[in-house]
């Protein structure tokens, strides 16, 4: 296991998508349309999808298993975070938006992690000799 990149990785998503979350919140209109709410997590499927392609594509051992921790040490300091924010505000988000946050990032890991070993494998473009 290659800890140090699995808490890189783990960094990196629990940071772009915490300003995702930041940005949305602080830009999002007080009663924002379904349009406003798909792109939000457009823009997480598309940024989490480009971490997990480039760390998939240099880790070359076990990379599956090393995105499924990172996504569950980011999960855990998402959760930490979201205990934090509840004592201050005193809310909970809907299970709809926890589970499609879940959604999201797990089709993110599959896809993305796919895509860095399909280019990690790819031969060279070599001429036929």
């Amino acid at each position: 296991m290659n800890w140090p990149y699995i808490f890189k990785l783990a960094t990196t998503l629990f940071i772009v998508q915490s300003v995702i979350g930041y940005l949305y919140g602080l830009f999002s209109p007080e009663y924002s349309s379904h349009h406003w709410f798909l792109s939000n997590y457009l823009t997480s499927l598309i940024s989490s999808l480009a971490i997990f392609s480039i760390f998939a594509y240099r880790q070359k051992l076990k990379p599956f298993l090393h995105a499924w921790i990172s996504l569950l040490v980011t999960q855990v300091a998402g959760f930490a975070l979201l205990l934090i924010y509840v004592s201050w505000f005193g809310s909970w988000p809907s299970f709809f938006i926890v589970i499609v946050d879940l959604l999201v990032i797990v089709c993110a890991l599959i896809i993305g992690t796919q895509l860095g070993i399909y280019f990690q494998n790819k031969p060279a473009n070599q001429p036929d000799a």
